[in-house]
């Protein structure tokens, strides 16, 4: 069954023109291919998906949600040494890649879209009292496991019942999921306490990566990606919801140019270097630095945005 609307998911503009064509799955290879839109009214990219949800579930596999590399580079001595010395031209222009804020407020922070639970852990270590929210049971099911002292939420957004409102809501690697990307940053005002402080970060349609690497580019991820953001983009979405910025930044994730390499390859090597962890891993370290002077030089493949909720 397809949805009958064919508007852009922001404005309902109808002024809707094709930006990239036929892209098909090129990590997890589900069957189909989809066109991404632009709309010409607000310039919003998006993938003409028009399956209902519970028909996207089939491209969302168990596999989808392990990290990549799937150990996390920050556990292993290696790893530790490796990025630290490869982000310091990150660090000397943008700051901490892994700043996190203090609790503050009610101390209460929300992950939406929390995953296998690998953020939900350091806010937990933080101070805060961190509550998750995943659709996917098996990833909650991790995200307990892994972050013991969270609260971890199955379920959508839509039927997310908050026992009180948060100091701090993260929207990592979510908000370009759901199609309609405003209602999701309406409710997380909703959800915020006066002076509460929004995290987003998504990938950036408008980047050096995306432009390179075309329908190959990891950040795209279709079909999974619904809605494409630049960094205009996504920074009059979150004002127009109430909020206002308060910073705006390259985030640093270095697997989405080795990601995007792999995915470039032949469709046989690219299969048997997506099963190594072993590769996957090496060439993220392989990455990093480069990364990290791209980053300087303007290319930034994920925007992380914050902003703040005014005072009522």
């Amino acid at each position: 069954m397809l949805l009958t609307a064919r508007a852009c998911p922001v404005c309902e503009s109808t002024d809707l023109r094709l930006f990239r064509a036929a892209c098909r799955d090129r990590l997890h290879e589900t069957p189909g291919t989809w066109d991404v839109l632009r709309c010409g009214a607000c310039g919003i990219r998006f993938t003409d998906h028009r399956l209902p949800d519970e028909e996207m579930l089939v491209h969302y596999p168990a596999a989808y949600n392990v990290p990549a590399p799937e150990r996390p580079i920050r556990e292993s001595l290696a790893g530790r040494i490796i990025r630290g010395a490869a982000i310091w031209p990150y660090w000397l222009t943008y700051g901490n890649p892994d700043r996190l804020p203090a609790p503050f407020g009610n101390r209460r922070a929300l992950d939406i879209g929390c995953g296998p639970g690998n953020d939900l852990r350091r806010l937990s270590a933080r101070g805060w009292e961190a509550h998750g929210l995943d659709f996917n049971a098996d990833v909650v099911q991790q995200a307990r496991s892994r972050a013991p002292d969270a609260f971890v939420h199955h379920g959508t957004l839509d039927n997310f019942q908050a026992s009180g409102r948060f100091a701090y809501i993260a929207l990592h690697h979510a908000l370009e999921h759901v199609r309609q990307p405003q209602n999701v940053l309406r409710r997380c005002h909703a959800l915020l306490e006066n002076g509460g402080v929004l995290s987003v970060s998504v990938p950036n349609i408008d980047s050096f990566e995306a432009h390179l690497f075309r329908t190959r580019w990891r950040g795209l991820d279709i079909p999974r990606h619904l809605v494409h953001f630049s960094r205009s983009t996504l920074a009059r979405l979150v004002r127009q919801q109430g909020f206002r910025v308060t910073m705006v930044r390259p985030a640093l994730f270095a697997s989405s140019l080795s990601e995007s390499v792999l995915l470039a390859l032949p469709m046989g090597i690219k299969r048997r270097a997506f099963r190594s962890t072993r590769i996957r891993r090496a060439l993220y370290y392989l990455a990093m630095f480069p990364a990290c002077m791209s980053y300087v030089a303007g290319n930034h493949p994920v925007i992380e945005l914050e902003a703040t909720k005014a005072l009522e």
